[in-house]
């Protein structure tokens, strides 16, 4: 199931609806709470819809369970850059 979620949340990302992959991403996450490509999912949608805090909770939420995760790693870097511009 949590891949048929991920598979829905990438969809929606490929179409820029942000929302509808926040919601999937997170119902992924419900599901299948250790499946790390879940928490990248959501931070990227979270990132695009500007919560910049979101993402950056969601980030530390999937490093806590793979600390040495690259993506979510890079994420989090843009995160904080994105953080910065924006004040």
């Amino acid at each position: 199931m949590q891949l048929t979620r991920h598979k829905t949340s990438a969809s929606y990302a490929g179409l820029q609806e942000w929302e509808n992959a926040v919601n999937d991403a997170k119902e992924c996450i419900k599901l299948s709470p250790e499946f790390i490509k879940g928490y990248y999912r959501l931070a990227t949608a979270q990132l695009e819809s500007k919560a910049y805090d979101a993402a950056e909770a969601t980030i530390k939420q999937g490093l806590a369970i793979d600390a040495n995760h690259a993506q979510l790693t890079k994420l989090l870097r843009n995160v904080k850059l994105y953080k910065k511009a924006a004040a």
